[in-house]
């Protein structure tokens, strides 16, 4: 009947401190940590090792985000590495201007 006797304390203390049962148990199971937010949340998809290699890669020259996911043998989507250059802050994403088409004027001026 130990059992009985410990969940029948927590009850109490619960009541007193206008606190739940579970709440009384977590206390006393997690004393130091408790209502720390600890490792919560979802995990970064980059490392950084991985941040600093696309830094590296995309600050050498003009390369699209599916080179630097193929040059450095990352696991995530292109996607995600636009993202972190936009939110980077040395590095300035923009998108390429296009090209105007070749006309029969400007070939004849290449040659």
């Amino acid at each position: 009947m130990p059992c009985v006797e410990k969940v029948g304390r927590l009850r109490k203390t619960g009541v007193k401190l206008n606190r739940s049962t579970r709440a009384i148990r977590t206390y006393f199971k997690y004393r130091e940590n408790y209502g720390k937010n600890l490792f919560h949340g979802r995990k970064y998809k980059l490392s950084a090792r991985d941040k600093e290699g696309i830094l590296h890669e995309v600050s050498k020259k003009v390369t699209t985000c599916n080179e630097v996911k193929r040059i450095l043998n990352l696991n995530v989507g292109r996607e995600t590495i636009r993202e972190f250059c936009h939110s980077s802050q040395v590095i300035k994403y923009a998108k390429m201007s296009k090209k105007p088409h070749l006309t029969p004027g400007s070939k004849q001026k290449r040659l």
